[in-house]
């Protein structure tokens, strides 16, 4: 059995969802642990919760059943790994894709964060295992040290595809990470020959299909850096204005809210600030900070109706993206029911195409910018 984990700011998910797929393609029994919980070779998903105990990870591996010869994948967290979850385990790749601003509310600076991860590879990594590192990592020559130390293999990756035809959706650094941390685990080179077919991950740039002429998009970003990548991405190829619809979790870093408001008012034509996840603050509180950097955004607490406006104020070739829940369901105020970004926007389309026909006010209401009265929009949808 192979064991591979995978830590960073961002990326984690989706590159263990394309190294799965690189390996399945390849003949190999694979099994991942994320934050999703477990997902067996045969596609069956199921939970678990994190325990706050010594070897916790290794707990989890033992009450599967891996053959002989798989591969398992796993996400390692800054806190896991603080809080010895790891213990004992002993990794034959260790992978780290991206460093920014995250979890400071656990951590007390950035340098003790990058500790916390530094941590799989000091700790977790065996001997002559490898390192799969992307350049823009802080502290390189760290990671080059402890390989001449420890006879670690270290791969040192970037953005650049060369020769290979992806789906516009993937992301070319998690694919590198992805493809160097399969090459490692099988020892085998992977070639662009090999046709491989890999298909992003649900709720990391998602697109939302429509006939509406606008495009949609469904993204976990939850910190500075996340949105400021997406963001970018997005201004490379939109064609009319960009709206962000985002808000912050609670009982996190709250310093980062302020500065993922400034980075959605600085690459965004409209920003729509709303509720995600308060868990036990204020989420009035939480709104306001964001709000801070950003104050011409609209401010809508309701999760549907922020979307729900969104889309209102859409115009065919504009650009909206859906920040911070992914792929993750959040509960409808209205009933015990729970939901998506994506299930709520499928349904406010077909709302809205019928609404658009019917009624000559949709283009008022695209036009009067922050004079929106959300609770206007009951009677739509």
């Amino acid at each position: 059995m192979k064991l591979a984990a995978v830590t960073g700011t961002n990326g984690k998910s989706s590159t263990i969802h394309y190294a799965r797929q690189i390996l399945e393609q390849k003949g190999k029994e694979v099994w991942t642990i994320t934050n999703r919980g477990v997902l067996e070779p045969g596609g069956v998903e199921f939970q678990i919760f994190w325990c706050r105990e010594r070897g916790s990870i290794g707990k989890i591996i033992n009450q599967l059943s891996p053959g002989e010869d798989a591969v398992v994948l796993l996400e390692a967290y800054s806190i896991s790994l603080m809080a010895d979850e790891w213990f004992g385990t002993r990794l034959d790749v260790a992978a780290f894709t991206s460093f920014g601003r995250d979890h400071l509310d656990v951590h007390s600076s950035m340098s003790a964060y990058f500790e916390a991860k530094f941590m799989l590879f000091q700790n977790c990594l065996k001997p002559k295992g490898t390192m799969v590192v992307h350049k823009s990592i802080p502290n390189i020559s760290r990671f080059l040290a402890l390989s001449e130390k420890n006879e670690n293999k270290i791969i040192l990756y970037d953005d650049k595809i060369l020769n290979w035809t992806l789906p516009p959706d993937i992301l070319p650094e998690n694919f590198n990470c992805a493809r160097h941390i399969s090459e490692s685990v099988i020892d085998l080179s992977i070639n662009p020959s090999d046709k491989l077919s890999v298909y992003p991950l649900p709720g990391r740039m998602e697109k939302v299909e429509n006939s509406l002429g606008i495009n949609i998009f469904i993204d976990y970003a939850h910190n500075p850096d996340g949105i400021n990548f997406v963001l970018k991405k997005i201004n490379r190829n939109c064609k009319g204005k960009i709206i962000t619809v985002l808000g912050c979790g609670g009982d996190r870093d709250p310093g980062k809210r302020v500065i993922m408001g400034k980075v959605a008012k600085y690459l965004s034509d409209k920003v729509i600030v709303t509720d995600d996840n308060p868990r036990s603050e204020n989420p009035t509180d939480i709104r306001k900070s964001v709000m801070e950097s950003c104050p011409d955004a609209l401010e809508i607490p309701s999760r549907k109706k922020a979307l729900s406006t969104a889309l209102l104020i859409a115009d065919k070739n504009d650009t909206i993206l859906l920040a911070g829940m992914g792929s993750d369901e959040w509960p409808d105020n209205d009933s015990d029911h729970r939901q998506t970004d994506k299930s709520v926007m499928l349904s406010l389309i077909e709302n809205f195409k019928k609404y658009k026909n019917e009624n000559s006010s949709s283009r008022r209401l695209r036009n009067v910018g922050t004079g929106i009265n959300a609770t206007s929009f009951d009677q739509f949808f």
